[in-house]
Protein backbone atom coordinates (compact mmCIF):
# COMPACT_ATOMS: atom_id res chain seq x y z
CA UNK A 1 0.00 0.00 0.00
CA UNK A 2 3.12 2.27 0.24
CA UNK A 3 4.15 1.90 -3.76
CA UNK A 4 1.29 4.78 -4.45
CA UNK A 5 2.24 6.93 -2.01
CA UNK A 6 6.14 6.42 -3.53
CA UNK A 7 5.24 7.22 -6.49
CA UNK A 8 2.59 10.07 -5.80
CA UNK A 9 6.15 11.70 -4.02
CA UNK A 10 8.34 11.35 -6.78
CA UNK A 11 5.90 12.99 -8.85
CA UNK A 12 5.92 15.80 -6.48
CA UNK A 13 9.38 15.72 -6.59
CA UNK A 14 9.93 15.82 -10.47
CA UNK A 15 7.17 18.78 -10.92
CA UNK A 16 8.98 20.78 -8.46
CA UNK A 17 11.78 21.03 -10.80
CA UNK A 18 11.87 23.19 -13.79
CA UNK A 19 12.46 21.67 -17.18
CA UNK A 20 15.02 23.42 -18.36
CA UNK A 21 17.03 21.91 -15.10
CA UNK A 22 15.53 18.42 -15.39
CA UNK A 23 15.87 18.17 -19.26
CA UNK A 24 19.16 19.99 -19.12
CA UNK A 25 21.32 17.44 -20.93
CA UNK A 26 18.53 16.46 -23.62
CA UNK A 27 18.00 20.49 -23.77
CA UNK A 28 21.64 20.60 -24.73
CA UNK A 29 21.34 17.65 -27.09
CA UNK A 30 18.45 19.29 -29.09
CA UNK A 31 20.20 22.85 -29.53
CA UNK A 32 23.57 21.09 -30.17
CA UNK A 33 21.24 19.50 -33.18
CA UNK A 34 20.15 22.28 -34.33
CA UNK A 35 23.37 24.47 -34.75
CA UNK A 36 24.72 24.86 -38.20
CA UNK A 37 27.70 23.58 -39.58
CA UNK A 38 30.78 25.70 -40.39
CA UNK A 39 32.02 24.13 -43.86
CA UNK A 40 35.06 22.69 -44.36
CA UNK A 41 36.75 23.10 -47.61
CA UNK A 42 37.11 19.49 -49.93
CA UNK A 43 40.70 18.18 -50.56
CA UNK A 44 42.27 20.24 -53.58
CA UNK A 45 41.59 19.12 -56.51
CA UNK A 46 43.88 19.18 -59.49
CA UNK A 47 41.79 17.37 -62.06
CA UNK A 48 38.47 20.35 -61.89
CA UNK A 49 41.24 23.17 -61.99
CA UNK A 50 43.17 21.65 -64.87
CA UNK A 51 39.00 21.43 -66.47
CA UNK A 52 38.76 24.66 -65.70
CA UNK A 53 42.09 25.83 -67.45
CA UNK A 54 41.43 23.80 -70.32
CA UNK A 55 38.14 25.50 -70.67
CA UNK A 56 39.56 29.05 -70.46
CA UNK A 57 41.51 27.92 -73.26
CA UNK A 58 38.65 26.94 -75.46
CA UNK A 59 40.19 23.34 -75.59
CA UNK A 60 37.15 21.95 -73.15
CA UNK A 61 33.57 21.77 -72.31
CA UNK A 62 31.96 23.63 -69.19
CA UNK A 63 32.68 22.52 -66.31
CA UNK A 64 29.96 19.74 -65.38
CA UNK A 65 27.87 19.28 -62.26
CA UNK A 66 30.50 18.15 -60.25
CA UNK A 67 32.98 19.94 -61.53
CA UNK A 68 30.94 23.21 -60.63
CA UNK A 69 30.32 21.90 -57.10
CA UNK A 70 34.25 21.84 -56.37
CA UNK A 71 35.10 25.17 -57.90
CA UNK A 72 33.16 26.57 -55.73
CA UNK A 73 35.38 26.29 -53.55
CA UNK A 74 38.41 27.96 -55.47
CA UNK A 75 38.57 31.56 -55.82
CA UNK A 76 40.64 30.88 -59.14
CA UNK A 77 37.79 30.20 -60.32
CA UNK A 78 35.55 32.13 -58.82
CA UNK A 79 36.89 35.46 -58.90
CA UNK A 80 36.79 35.11 -63.06
CA UNK A 81 33.72 36.57 -64.78
CA UNK A 82 33.13 33.64 -66.73
CA UNK A 83 32.78 31.50 -63.86
CA UNK A 84 29.60 33.50 -62.59
CA UNK A 85 28.13 33.04 -66.61
CA UNK A 86 28.22 29.40 -66.30
CA UNK A 87 26.39 29.51 -62.49
CA UNK A 88 23.71 31.64 -63.95
CA UNK A 89 22.42 29.07 -66.47
CA UNK A 90 22.18 26.64 -63.25
CA UNK A 91 20.24 29.56 -61.16
CA UNK A 92 17.96 27.74 -58.81
CA UNK A 93 19.31 24.41 -59.10
CA UNK A 94 22.50 24.92 -57.27
CA UNK A 95 23.67 22.39 -54.89
CA UNK A 96 23.68 22.99 -51.33
CA UNK A 97 27.49 22.17 -51.38
CA UNK A 98 27.90 24.47 -54.35
CA UNK A 99 26.14 27.36 -52.33
CA UNK A 100 28.33 26.52 -49.11
CA UNK A 101 31.59 26.90 -51.08
CA UNK A 102 30.67 30.36 -52.66
CA UNK A 103 30.10 31.91 -48.99
CA UNK A 104 33.35 29.99 -47.87
CA UNK A 105 35.15 31.49 -51.13
CA UNK A 106 33.84 34.62 -50.74
CA UNK A 107 34.04 35.02 -47.25
CA UNK A 108 37.84 34.24 -47.09
CA UNK A 109 38.71 37.09 -50.26
CA UNK A 110 35.71 39.56 -48.79
CA UNK A 111 37.13 43.54 -49.70
CA UNK A 112 35.40 46.45 -48.81
CA UNK A 113 33.68 46.43 -51.98
CA UNK A 114 32.85 42.91 -52.45
CA UNK A 115 28.93 42.80 -52.66
CA UNK A 116 29.30 44.76 -55.98
CA UNK A 117 30.74 41.54 -57.95
CA UNK A 118 28.21 39.72 -59.26
CA UNK A 119 29.19 37.09 -58.41
CA UNK A 120 28.29 37.87 -55.03
CA UNK A 121 24.81 39.54 -56.20
CA UNK A 122 24.25 35.80 -57.46
CA UNK A 123 25.28 33.65 -54.49
CA UNK A 124 23.19 35.90 -52.25
CA UNK A 125 20.15 35.75 -55.14
CA UNK A 126 20.78 31.71 -54.40
CA UNK A 127 20.46 32.05 -51.01
CA UNK A 128 17.08 33.63 -51.43
CA UNK A 129 15.87 30.75 -53.74
CA UNK A 130 16.95 28.04 -52.00
CA UNK A 131 14.27 25.64 -50.32
CA UNK A 132 16.35 22.75 -48.83
CA UNK A 133 16.68 21.76 -45.38
CA UNK A 134 20.45 22.38 -44.13
CA UNK A 135 20.48 23.97 -41.01
CA UNK A 136 23.68 25.77 -42.37
CA UNK A 137 22.49 27.78 -44.92
CA UNK A 138 18.78 28.27 -43.56
CA UNK A 139 20.71 30.51 -40.82
CA UNK A 140 22.62 32.02 -43.45
CA UNK A 141 19.28 32.92 -44.76
CA UNK A 142 17.38 34.39 -41.94
CA UNK A 143 20.23 37.55 -42.52
CA UNK A 144 21.62 37.14 -46.13
CA UNK A 145 22.36 40.62 -46.75
CA UNK A 146 24.39 40.90 -43.23
CA UNK A 147 26.59 38.59 -44.61
CA UNK A 148 26.98 39.41 -48.51
CA UNK A 149 25.36 42.86 -49.02
CA UNK A 150 26.98 46.39 -48.38
CA UNK A 151 28.91 46.77 -45.99
CA UNK A 152 28.00 43.24 -44.54
CA UNK A 153 31.03 42.72 -42.20
CA UNK A 154 30.03 46.44 -40.42
CA UNK A 155 26.42 45.31 -39.80
CA UNK A 156 28.09 41.87 -38.74
CA UNK A 157 30.30 43.64 -35.95
CA UNK A 158 27.22 45.92 -35.00
CA UNK A 159 24.41 43.52 -34.91
CA UNK A 160 26.18 40.49 -33.80
CA UNK A 161 29.65 40.98 -31.97
CA UNK A 162 29.04 44.42 -30.58
CA UNK A 163 24.92 43.33 -29.02
CA UNK A 164 26.86 40.89 -27.01
CA UNK A 165 30.69 41.60 -26.61
CA UNK A 166 30.76 38.15 -28.66
CA UNK A 167 33.73 36.63 -29.53
CA UNK A 168 34.57 36.14 -33.14
CA UNK A 169 35.00 32.46 -32.62
CA UNK A 170 31.66 32.14 -31.04
CA UNK A 171 30.06 34.32 -33.29
CA UNK A 172 31.28 32.06 -36.42
CA UNK A 173 30.31 29.06 -34.61
CA UNK A 174 26.61 30.43 -34.24
CA UNK A 175 26.54 30.94 -38.21
CA UNK A 176 28.06 28.57 -39.32
CA UNK A 177 31.02 30.78 -40.96
CA UNK A 178 34.60 29.67 -41.20
CA UNK A 179 36.53 32.12 -38.87
CA UNK A 180 39.72 33.29 -40.14
CA UNK A 181 38.30 35.05 -42.85
CA UNK A 182 39.18 38.33 -44.96
CA UNK A 183 35.21 39.00 -43.82
CA UNK A 184 35.89 38.35 -40.01
CA UNK A 185 39.18 40.39 -40.08
CA UNK A 186 37.03 43.44 -41.63
CA UNK A 187 34.12 42.94 -39.04
CA UNK A 188 36.40 42.68 -36.08
CA UNK A 189 37.88 46.01 -37.42
CA UNK A 190 34.77 47.61 -37.48
CA UNK A 191 33.98 46.16 -33.93
CA UNK A 192 36.97 47.44 -32.59
CA UNK A 193 36.00 51.14 -34.24
CA UNK A 194 32.87 50.83 -32.38
CA UNK A 195 34.40 49.20 -28.74
CA UNK A 196 36.69 51.85 -28.40
CA UNK A 197 34.50 54.66 -28.56
CA UNK A 198 32.45 53.04 -25.55
CA UNK A 199 35.26 52.17 -22.89
CA UNK A 200 34.01 54.89 -21.02
CA UNK A 201 30.67 54.25 -21.45
CA UNK A 202 29.87 50.49 -21.05
CA UNK A 203 31.46 48.16 -18.59
CA UNK A 204 33.54 44.96 -20.35
CA UNK A 205 34.68 46.47 -23.36
CA UNK A 206 37.76 47.21 -22.20
CA UNK A 207 37.98 43.43 -21.26
CA UNK A 208 36.92 42.17 -24.99
CA UNK A 209 38.94 44.81 -27.15
CA UNK A 210 42.33 42.97 -25.02
CA UNK A 211 41.15 39.97 -24.85
CA UNK A 212 39.52 38.75 -27.93
CA UNK A 213 40.20 40.94 -30.25
CA UNK A 214 43.66 42.15 -29.57
CA UNK A 215 44.40 38.61 -29.17
CA UNK A 216 42.63 37.21 -32.11
CA UNK A 217 44.38 33.84 -34.22
CA UNK A 218 42.72 34.97 -37.10
CA UNK A 219 45.53 37.98 -37.23
CA UNK A 220 48.17 36.15 -37.91
CA UNK A 221 47.05 35.69 -41.48
CA UNK A 222 47.29 39.09 -42.12
CA UNK A 223 48.31 41.43 -39.83
CA UNK A 224 47.22 44.76 -42.03
CA UNK A 225 43.85 44.77 -38.88
CA UNK A 226 46.34 43.80 -36.35
CA UNK A 227 48.51 46.90 -36.87
CA UNK A 228 45.85 49.42 -36.84
CA UNK A 229 44.41 47.67 -33.88
CA UNK A 230 47.79 48.49 -31.82
CA UNK A 231 48.46 51.71 -33.36
CA UNK A 232 44.66 53.09 -32.18
CA UNK A 233 45.34 51.22 -29.36
CA UNK A 234 48.50 53.05 -27.96
CA UNK A 235 47.85 56.33 -29.68
CA UNK A 236 44.04 56.97 -28.73
CA UNK A 237 43.86 60.21 -26.22
CA UNK A 238 41.92 57.62 -23.19
CA UNK A 239 44.72 55.42 -23.69
CA UNK A 240 45.98 56.02 -19.90
CA UNK A 241 42.69 54.50 -18.60
CA UNK A 242 43.40 50.85 -19.86
CA UNK A 243 47.26 51.49 -20.36
CA UNK A 244 48.82 49.17 -17.32
CA UNK A 245 46.32 46.38 -18.79
CA UNK A 246 47.17 47.02 -22.31
CA UNK A 247 51.24 46.68 -21.26
CA UNK A 248 51.35 43.14 -20.47
CA UNK A 249 48.82 41.57 -23.11
CA UNK A 250 51.54 43.64 -25.61
CA UNK A 251 54.35 42.47 -24.07
CA UNK A 252 53.04 39.06 -23.94
CA UNK A 253 51.66 38.71 -27.40
CA UNK A 254 53.92 36.44 -29.97
CA UNK A 255 53.47 39.28 -33.01
CA UNK A 256 54.68 41.96 -31.19
CA UNK A 257 56.42 41.48 -27.68
CA UNK A 258 58.63 44.56 -25.77
CA UNK A 259 60.31 46.08 -28.55
CA UNK A 260 63.22 47.46 -27.10
CA UNK A 261 64.54 43.60 -27.03
CA UNK A 262 66.69 42.91 -30.11
CA UNK A 263 64.79 39.36 -30.84
CA UNK A 264 61.57 41.78 -31.35
CA UNK A 265 62.14 45.05 -33.12
CA UNK A 266 61.31 43.34 -36.46
CA UNK A 267 57.71 42.55 -35.23
CA UNK A 268 57.99 46.35 -34.81
CA UNK A 269 58.75 47.71 -37.86
CA UNK A 270 55.43 47.91 -39.20
CA UNK A 271 53.96 49.40 -36.07
CA UNK A 272 53.75 53.57 -36.43
CA UNK A 273 57.10 55.15 -34.97
CA UNK A 274 55.00 57.19 -32.85
CA UNK A 275 52.71 54.45 -31.15
CA UNK A 276 56.30 52.32 -30.49
CA UNK A 277 57.58 55.06 -28.98
CA UNK A 278 54.81 55.95 -26.73
CA UNK A 279 54.73 52.39 -25.68
CA UNK A 280 58.72 52.20 -24.95
CA UNK A 281 57.66 55.10 -22.84
CA UNK A 282 55.02 53.23 -20.69
CA UNK A 283 58.15 50.88 -20.27
CA UNK A 284 60.86 53.11 -19.59
CA UNK A 285 58.67 54.59 -16.95
CA UNK A 286 57.68 51.32 -15.24
CA UNK A 287 61.39 50.91 -14.89
CA UNK A 288 62.19 54.14 -13.46
CA UNK A 289 59.10 53.27 -10.80
CA UNK A 290 60.35 49.96 -10.08
CA UNK A 291 64.21 51.35 -9.41
CA UNK A 292 63.26 53.74 -7.57
CA UNK A 293 59.75 52.49 -5.54
CA UNK A 294 60.69 48.74 -5.04
CA UNK A 295 64.43 48.86 -5.38
CA UNK A 296 65.14 51.71 -3.29
CA UNK A 297 61.86 51.67 -0.95
CA UNK A 298 61.50 55.28 -1.85
CA UNK A 299 64.13 56.57 -0.59
CA UNK A 300 65.16 59.09 -3.06
CA UNK A 301 66.26 62.49 -1.24
CA UNK A 302 67.74 63.62 -4.70
CA UNK A 303 64.45 63.69 -6.72
CA UNK A 304 65.80 61.58 -9.16
CA UNK A 305 62.51 59.81 -9.85
CA UNK A 306 60.65 62.57 -10.58
CA UNK A 307 63.52 63.88 -12.50
CA UNK A 308 63.54 61.18 -15.10
CA UNK A 309 60.36 60.56 -15.06
CA UNK A 310 60.23 63.88 -17.48
CA UNK A 311 62.21 62.06 -20.05
CA UNK A 312 60.73 59.04 -20.46
CA UNK A 313 58.90 59.86 -23.78
CA UNK A 314 62.34 60.79 -25.17
CA UNK A 315 63.81 57.16 -24.01
CA UNK A 316 64.27 54.46 -27.02
CA UNK A 317 64.48 51.94 -24.12
CA UNK A 318 65.85 51.44 -20.42
CA UNK A 319 66.79 48.48 -18.01
CA UNK A 320 67.51 47.83 -14.37
CA UNK A 321 70.47 45.79 -13.19
CA UNK A 322 69.98 44.24 -10.00
CA UNK A 323 72.71 42.74 -7.66
CA UNK A 324 72.38 38.65 -7.07
CA UNK A 325 70.89 39.56 -3.57
CA UNK A 326 68.67 42.35 -4.67
CA UNK A 327 67.41 40.12 -7.47
CA UNK A 328 66.61 37.43 -5.09
CA UNK A 329 63.63 39.67 -3.90
CA UNK A 330 61.93 40.05 -6.83
CA UNK A 331 62.75 36.32 -8.40
CA UNK A 332 58.94 36.23 -8.63
CA UNK A 333 58.71 39.55 -10.85
CA UNK A 334 57.92 38.13 -14.28
CA UNK A 335 56.57 41.36 -15.35
CA UNK A 336 60.18 43.41 -15.33
CA UNK A 337 62.70 42.92 -17.58
CA UNK A 338 65.97 43.44 -15.34
CA UNK A 339 69.27 42.56 -15.50
CA UNK A 340 72.16 41.37 -13.65
CA UNK A 341 74.78 43.62 -11.86
CA UNK A 342 78.03 41.88 -10.41
CA UNK A 343 81.05 42.95 -8.24
CA UNK A 344 78.51 45.59 -7.20
CA UNK A 345 79.09 47.90 -4.49
CA UNK A 346 75.57 48.93 -5.21
CA UNK A 347 72.39 46.68 -5.30
CA UNK A 348 71.68 48.14 -8.41
CA UNK A 349 71.41 50.55 -11.44
CA UNK A 350 69.70 51.65 -14.59
CA UNK A 351 70.39 52.32 -17.90
CA UNK A 352 67.85 55.17 -19.83
CA UNK A 353 69.32 54.85 -23.19
CA UNK A 354 68.06 57.99 -25.55
CA UNK A 355 69.60 56.58 -28.86
CA UNK A 356 72.53 58.63 -29.21
CA UNK A 357 73.13 59.31 -25.43
CA UNK A 358 72.96 56.67 -22.84
CA UNK A 359 72.82 57.64 -19.15
CA UNK A 360 73.63 55.16 -16.27
CA UNK A 361 72.56 55.64 -12.37
CA UNK A 362 72.94 53.87 -9.44
CA UNK A 363 71.20 52.87 -6.08
CA UNK A 364 74.21 54.09 -3.54
CA UNK A 365 74.25 57.88 -4.87
CA UNK A 366 77.34 58.87 -6.48
CA UNK A 367 77.72 60.17 -9.77
CA UNK A 368 75.25 60.17 -13.11
CA UNK A 369 77.36 59.27 -16.12
CA UNK A 370 76.21 60.41 -19.54
CA UNK A 371 77.70 58.60 -22.68
CA UNK A 372 77.66 59.61 -26.50
CA UNK A 373 76.59 56.03 -27.81
CA UNK A 374 80.05 55.37 -29.12
CA UNK A 375 81.40 55.47 -26.05
CA UNK A 376 78.39 53.56 -24.26
CA UNK A 377 79.07 50.52 -26.88
CA UNK A 378 82.52 50.45 -26.47
CA UNK A 379 81.91 49.32 -22.60
CA UNK A 380 78.87 47.34 -22.78
CA UNK A 381 78.31 45.58 -26.35
CA UNK A 382 74.45 44.33 -25.12
CA UNK A 383 72.58 45.71 -22.71
CA UNK A 384 70.08 43.13 -22.81
CA UNK A 385 72.32 40.27 -22.20
CA UNK A 386 71.57 37.65 -19.53
CA UNK A 387 75.21 38.09 -18.39
CA UNK A 388 76.38 39.52 -15.66
CA UNK A 389 77.40 43.50 -15.99
CA UNK A 390 80.14 44.52 -14.09
CA UNK A 391 79.54 47.62 -12.04
CA UNK A 392 83.08 49.12 -13.24
CA UNK A 393 82.23 48.73 -16.87
CA UNK A 394 79.13 51.32 -16.05
CA UNK A 395 81.51 53.90 -14.44
CA UNK A 396 83.72 55.45 -17.05
CA UNK A 397 86.10 57.86 -15.31
CA UNK A 398 87.45 58.82 -18.60
CA UNK A 399 84.35 60.87 -19.64
CA UNK A 400 84.54 64.43 -19.69
CA UNK A 401 83.82 66.66 -16.44
CA UNK A 402 80.12 67.82 -17.48
CA UNK A 403 79.63 63.93 -18.44
CA UNK A 404 79.96 62.90 -14.75
CA UNK A 405 77.32 64.85 -12.80
CA UNK A 406 77.18 64.41 -8.98
CA UNK A 407 73.98 64.17 -7.16
CA UNK A 408 72.90 66.55 -3.85
CA UNK A 409 70.01 66.46 -2.13
CA UNK A 410 67.25 68.52 -2.88
CA UNK A 411 67.25 70.45 0.30
CA UNK A 412 71.18 70.77 0.13
CA UNK A 413 71.39 72.32 -3.11
CA UNK A 414 72.32 76.15 -2.84
CA UNK A 415 73.75 77.02 -6.59
CA UNK A 416 74.71 73.81 -7.95
CA UNK A 417 72.03 71.89 -9.09
CA UNK A 418 72.49 68.78 -10.59
CA UNK A 419 69.72 68.22 -12.65
CA UNK A 420 70.10 72.12 -14.34
CA UNK A 421 73.50 70.35 -14.87
CA UNK A 422 72.11 67.32 -16.62
CA UNK A 423 69.49 69.00 -17.96
CA UNK A 424 72.33 71.49 -19.79
CA UNK A 425 74.36 68.25 -21.05
CA UNK A 426 71.41 65.87 -22.77
CA UNK A 427 70.58 68.92 -24.37
CA UNK A 428 73.94 69.53 -25.85
CA UNK A 429 73.14 66.53 -27.63
CA UNK A 430 69.47 67.19 -28.70
CA UNK A 431 67.78 65.02 -25.61
CA UNK A 432 65.10 67.02 -24.34
CA UNK A 433 61.96 66.68 -21.79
Amino acid sequence: MQMPHFFNQSMRNFESREPHILFKTIIEKILEMDKPVVPLKPPRSEIYLKQWRKYLKDDALPPDVSALKYLCWEYEAVEHPEFCKILRKRAGTLATRAIKGLMFTLHHNWYDKAHADPVVYFTLSELGKYSGRDRTIAKWQSDGKMLLGKDAAIIFAKNVLMVDLTSIKSATEKWGLPEYTAFMRLAAVSVFDVAIDQIKTREGVTTYILNDLLCWDGWRIDAGGFRYVVNKLILHPQAQQYAEALRPKILEHSMLGDPRLPVNRNKWLSIDKDARQRFIGWLSKRDIVFFFDHVLKGKDRHGRREFWLQYVDSMQSSRPLLSDATAMEFRTNKDMNFGRLSAATNKAAFILDFGNVVVTEFSEVGMIYIYQRSEFDACIKDMWTNSHIQESSLKNQRLSEDCKVRHKAVKDIVNVDWRRDVTRTLAKYGVRQ
